[in-house]
């Protein structure tokens, strides 16, 4: 993330810069934008500043603000593709999905093996139902994932899912009977817990369009299993309503209406 820094190394704005990349990696935020925002009164074209504090804001929910300093970075250097990619991760928040193409595919022409930028173009045409470029991207991401675990079930998982929402099932539970597998080599245990959660539970989501509804239920309870032992406690509380609401779609598949209606109340 950091390059292209305008500052004398010996300079006062050089060691606050360098604060606020240490409270940054801390997951500081509030101290990464104090601390940045002198560094820019005085160097308002330093385009690591710029992207950093856009991330910042980024990571606190301020979405908006976060695309200012991307487009004041990219005014400055348009062909910076970190800040396309993170502006594009912007544009998917907001809904922009034509923007979110556009930054992706800049990203793509700087570095045509980039997997994360298929990832998210591919998540952008998925959003906007076109299904064929959606698959295209994916299985690009997928060939581009390398031997890592987590970005193998990541690209695998997000085919999968566009697989579904395409309706072919049957592909959609290959993936993600595939993107299980990688998940479960993950060394870092929240990641592989957060992926191991979400396969299970999108995997459920295909099997209840088939009507496999003793297959999804199972597939529900590995998906909660891995959700109780997620830290973070915002993602486990997200991971867990969707579990639940699918549960209650399955047993609605089913018939067992009263079940069906106690997961609707949780």
């Amino acid at each position: 993330m950091l390059r292209n820094p305008l500052l004398n190394k010996s300079s006062r704005a050089q060691s606050i810069f360098n604060r606020a990349v240490k409270h940054y990696q801390k997951q500081e935020f509030d101290d990464t934008i104090a601390e940045l925002n002198h560094v820019l009164a005085s160097y308002p074209r330093h385009t690591s500043a710029l992207l950093i504090r856009g991330a910042s804001y980024q990571q606190r929910g301020d979405v908006e603000r976060a695309l200012t300093n991307y487009n004041e970075l990219l005014d400055i250097f348009p062909q910076d593709a970190d800040a396309h990619m993170m502006r594009a991760q912007a544009h998917v928040q907001t809904g922009n999905l034509d923007g979110a193409i556009a930054d992706a595919s800049a990203v793509i022409a700087a570095d045509p093996k980039s997997c994360n930028a298929y990832m998210l173009r591919g998540m952008a045409y998925a959003r906007k139902k076109d299904y064929e470029n959606a698959l295209a991207d994916n299985t690009q991401a997928v060939d581009k994932a390398g031997k890592k675990p987590l970005n193998l079930s990541t690209a695998v998982g997000n085919r999968g899912v566009t697989r579904r929402k395409s309706g072919d099932y049957f592909g959609s539970i290959t993936d993600l009977t595939e993107a299980i597998s990688y998940a479960q080599k993950i060394k870092y245990d929240e990641a592989r817990y957060m992926r191991l959660s979400q396969s299970y539970g999108s995997r459920a989501d295909a099997y209840i369009k088939e009507k496999q509804y003793d297959k999804a239920l199972a597939d529900l309870d590995d998906a909660m299993k891995n959700a109780l032992r997620i830290r973070n406690l915002d993602i486990q509380h997200l991971l867990i309503a969707s579990i639940c609401g699918t549960r209650s779609e399955t047993y609605t598949g089913k018939g067992e209406f009263d079940k069906a209606l106690t997961y609707c109340a949780e």
